[in-house]
Parts: C-alpha cells; sequence; structure tokens
C-alpha cells in the first residue's frame, strides 16, 4: 500500500525538530518515511488484538478522530474514506463484541493500520496520527520485551474472570489487567476492553487540546 504513495510523491517534505526549526529532507521523505510509516502502522495495529471486539472498537474510535481531524484540515474527502471505513466496522461490530461470533483476523487490522497511516501521509496530519497510536508504539516496546514471544492473552478462570498469564508484563492487556486488579477483585474480558477504549478516546482529545494550541 505504501507503492502508490511513493509515486505520486505524496505528503509534505518538510518535517519540524525541536530547537533545529523546520527543515526539508525531500525523497527522503517518500522513499523511506512513508513505507516505515505504513509498514508500521499495520504491524503495531496487529500486535494488540486477540479479544473480543478490541480490534475493531479501536479502529472506530481512531479513525473516526482521524476523520473529523481530516475534515477540519480541508481534507473533506479522506475523511470520507475514513468514515467509510469506520460504518463498515460499526456493522463488524456486531458479529465482533463479546461475546464474539466471527474475528477479525490479519486481514482486517493490517487494512485499518494501513488506513490510519494513509489518511495521515496524505493529510498531513502525522504528527496527530502518532500521538493517538501512541497505545500501540507502547505495545510494540512491551512485545519487544518479552522479544516478541509472548501472546497478548490473559489466564481465564472458570467463572469467566482473568488472571496475569505471566510474573511481567508483555502487552498493553497485561498493563491492563492489571491495573484494574488494584480496583477490582474479579476483572473479566469486557473489562480490559473498555478500559483500553477509554484510554484511547483520552489520548484522542489530549491530542486535539495539544496540537490545536500549539503547544507541539
Amino acid at each position: 500500500s505504501s507503492i502508490p504513495l511513493i509515486v505520486i510523491n505524496t505528503g509534505t517534505h518538510e518535517i519540524f525538530i525541536p530547537f533545529l526549526n523546520t527543515i526539508n529532507i525531500g525523497l527522503l521523505y517518500t522513499l523511506v518515511f512513508i513505507p516505515i510509516g505504513i509498514i508500521g502502522a499495520t504491524s503495531a495495529y496487529n500486535f494488540l488484538a486477540g479479544f473480543n471486539g478490541l480490534e475493531t472498537g479501536q479502529g472506530i474510535i481512531i479513525l473516526t478522530f482521524l476523520s473529523f481531524i481530516a475534515y477540519i484540515t480541508n481534507s473533506a474527502w479522506l475523511s470520507l474514506i475514513g468514515i467509510c471505513m469506520v460504518v463498515a466496522l460499526f456493522a463488524f461490530l456486531m458479529f465482533n463484541k463479546y461475546p464474539a461470533k466471527v474475528f477479525p483476523g490479519d486481514i482486517l487490522t493490517y487494512a485499518i493500520g494501513a488506513l490510519i497511516a494513509i489518511m495521515a501521509i496524505m493529510g498531513n496530519f502525522e504528527k496527530i496520527a502518532i500521538f493517538v497510536f501512541s497505545l500501540y508504539i507502547l505495545e510494540v516496546i512491551l512485545k519487544l520485551r518479552g522479544r516478541l514471544k509472548k501472546q497478548s492473552f490473559v489466564k481465564p478462570n472458570k467463572d469467566g474472570s482473568l488472571e496475569m498469564p505471566y510474573d511481567k508484563i508483555y502487552s498493553l492487556t497485561h498493563l491492563s489487567l492489571f491495573i484494574l486488579k488494584k480496583f477490582k477483585n474479579k476483572v473479566y474480558e469486557k473489562d480490559i476492553i473498555y478500559f483500553i477504549f477509554i484510554f484511547q478516546i483520552i489520548i484522542c482529545l489530549l491530542s486535539l487540546v495539544i496540537f490545536s494550541g500549539g503547544l507541539f
């Protein structure tokens, strides 16, 4: 999916580096940053998965927010593309929410991750998208901590409540369970999913405040 963006030479070639002002990186952006962005987003989005409705719900939250950003930055056509995916995800969520009857698989997660990166690049709001994507960046860091050998899944009890699968935290789902266990005796799958959704919404709203206020 990065090849068409490279061919049309989309996006801005200027990046802002704190204390160094804005610099033009020319074809380095097209030939290096675009492929890295597409591949990185698709792979990272696929890391945080395996819970009923998690991938779909996260896609709805992030793409709805980025569609709004695209609209207010005069890229209504890009906003329309994002909303089309959001509508499709809502339809899929009816069958993917807990308890799920169908599961997305890599095909959907790769598509969502790629669309997030494409919208950010073509809409020239990469900084906002990276900030919004911070949960997935954290997920990659945690997965690397486990040398990419640890799973996001947790250990279920007979009553449906969940326990930590490892002694250490190797995924955002583990971190969510660890935090929730501080406040609840029994934590269920839906609790973890909604906890991540809430954090994602907070990050989206926070990014809007930060970037609209010119704080970054």
